[in-house]
């Protein structure tokens, strides 16, 4: 499968590069409302390039989640710039790349899952990075390391869960998990307390992927008792 490896690889560079320079344009916040819209985006390219079939269940949740996220963010946007270009790209990407680990399947080596992704970003970013690359800071090379841990688990975590889950759109609205976390390190790390909005918010995305848990869980009882 080292052609579908390969693409994925791309959508991963493309995702990086995206997201790193839309913050230099936009306010995080924005790229959130832009890139989050992903999971939405990811059923329905499911629907046309896997010909999965999507119930009423699973549009819910992911509609549940996408409208929890608009409220946690509010409208924010002030314009089209770069920034919202390189978003969009960075969006597009994750959905198309998320559908790309399904038609490699779960039974790739995972390691490859990880290698051609950084391999991917490796060839797009060296280049642009040498008129400008400086050794690592010695004060900064333990963040680095936490950074790179935190980053290949996820991939590992992440691929697993796709290429094993029972249908894309099951695990699409997890994603949403993140602006969860993202609130709570705000709060512990930089003293930001979050707004009615952003509970609100919250609480719908919470229930979005709780409501998702226990119908994939009916379904499996449902599979395995026929």
């Amino acid at each position: 499968n080292w052609k579908w490896l390969l693409a994925r690889g791309a959508c991963i560079a493309v995702t990086a590069t995206g997201v790193v320079n839309a913050v230099s344009y936009i306010p995080l916040a924005d790229l959130y409302g832009i890139t989050f819209s992903a999971p939405f985006m990811t059923v329905i390219l499911a629907i046309i390039f896997l010909r999965e079939e999507v119930g009423i269940h699973r549009w819910i949740s992911v509609i549940i989640g996408f409208i929890g996220v608009i409220i946690l963010l509010g409208p924010q946007f002030n314009g089209f710039n770069i920034g919202i270009a390189f978003a969009v790209a960075a969006t597009i990407s994750i959905a198309i790349g998320t559908i790309v680990i399904r038609k490699v399947g779960k039974n790739e080596y995972l390691p490859l899952f990880i290698l051609y992704p950084y391999f991917g970003i490796l060839t797009v970013n060296i280049p642009l990075a040498i008129p400008n690359l400086e050794p690592i800071a010695l004060q900064d090379l333990g963040w680095f390391i936490g950074n790179s841990l935190f980053v290949l688990g996820a991939q590992a975590a992440v691929t697993f869960a796709v290429a094993n889950a029972n249908s894309t759109a099951s695990v699409a609205p997890f994603v949403y998990v993140q602006v969860i976390w993202g609130v709570l390190i705000g709060y512990l790390f930089f003293n930001e307390l979050p707004t009615t909005t952003t509970l609100l918010g919250l609480m719908l995305v919470v229930m979005a992927g709780l409501y998702m848990i226990t119908r994939e869980r009916q379904l499996r009882r449902i599979k395995i008792s026929r």
